[in-house]
C-alpha cells in the first residue's frame, strides 16, 4: 500500500522507505497509537475496510487530487521526509479540526500553522503586512490547547472566531464572555474567571497596540482540558 501510494505522488520508492514516505507525508500513520514508525506502520499487515476509507479521507484532506505515473529511476533518500513526532501529528490534527469546524465557516481568511504551536487564522493578503489575525495556541508540554489571540477584540468577525474555538475546546462560553473581554481591554486589567470549570484568564496585553487580546486556559492550575 506504502508503495502504491508513493507511487502515485510521483516518487519510487520501495519497502521502508515507501513507509517513511506516507509518514512523513502524513497520509497514514503507524498503526501503533502513538507510534509513527517504520515498525509501528506494521507494513507485513492487511489492510482492513475501516482503514481504507481512512486513508482515502487522509489522502484528500491532504490535497492529493492527481494520480503520477511511478518514475522509472529511484528517487533519492535524501528527499524523503522525516517522520513526524507525536507533537507534529497532534498540531497537524488540531489543523484539520480547526479548518473544517470553524475556519470553514468564514470567508476572507486564510488558515495556516506557524510551524511552532498556533493556528492561524488571518485576514491579512501579503506578507509585511498588518498581520489581522486569530491565533489558536497549543502548549507542546502536555499537547492540548492553551489560548487564542485576538488582533482586535472589537471586530465582529474575530469576536465570533473566539466564542466557536473556546467552544470547540469545551469551554461553554456565550455572548456574556465576549462582555468580560470588553471590560479587560477598557480598563487594562487581567481578568480570571472560571469556564466549564477550568481557569480563562483574559488579558488586555496593555504593551501591545490597542485591541490586541490573549485569552488563555490556565492549564497548570486545574483540570486539563
Amino acid at each position: 500500500m506504502a508503495e502504491l501510494i508513493s507511487s502515485a505522488d510521483g516518487v519510487n520508492y520501495d519497502g521502508n522507505h515507501a513507509v517513511q514516505y506516507v509518514l512523513g507525508k502524513k497520509y497514514a500513520q503507524g498503526r501503533i497509537k502513538g507510534e509513527n514508525t517504520i515498525e509501528g506502520y506494521v507494513g507485513s499487515g492487511t489492510i482492513t475496510r475501516a482503514e481504507v476509507l481512512q486513508l482515502i479521507k487522509n489522502l484528500t484532506d491532504r490535497g492529493m487530487s492527481n494520480l503520477y505515473d511511478r518514475p522509472t529511476v529511484p528517487s533519492a533518500e535524501a528527499m524523503l521526509p522525516k517522520l513526524p513526532t507525536p507533537w507534529d501529528v497532534y498540531r497537524d490534527e488540531m489543523y484539520l479540526v480547526i479548518r473544517q469546524k470553524v475556519f470553514s465557516n468564514y470567508s476572507g481568511y486564510r488558515i495556516y500553522d506557524d510551524g511552532s504551536n498556533k493556528i492561524v487564522m488571518t485576514s491579512t493578503k501579503q506578507t509585511g503586512e498588518t498581520d489581522y489575525a486569530v491565533s489558536v495556541q497549543f502548549e507542546p508540554q502536555i499537547m492540548q490547547f492553551s489560548g487564542i489571540a485576538l488582533s482586535n477584540a472589537t471586530d465582529k468577525t474575530q469576536r465570533s472566531m473566539l466564542i466557536e474555538l473556546l467552544q470547540l475546546y469545551g469551554f461553554q462560553v456565550d455572548s456574556s464572555f465576549l462582555a468580560k473581554v470588553d471590560s479587560a481591554e477598557k480598563n487594562k486589567k487581567v481578568i480570571e474567571l472560571k469556564v466549564s470549570g477550568k481557569t480563562l484568564v483574559i488579558d488586555p496585553l496593555v504593551a501591545s497596540p490597542a485591541g490586541h487580546v490573549h485569552i488563555y486556559y490556565k492549564w497548570w492550575d486545574g483540570t486539563r482540558a
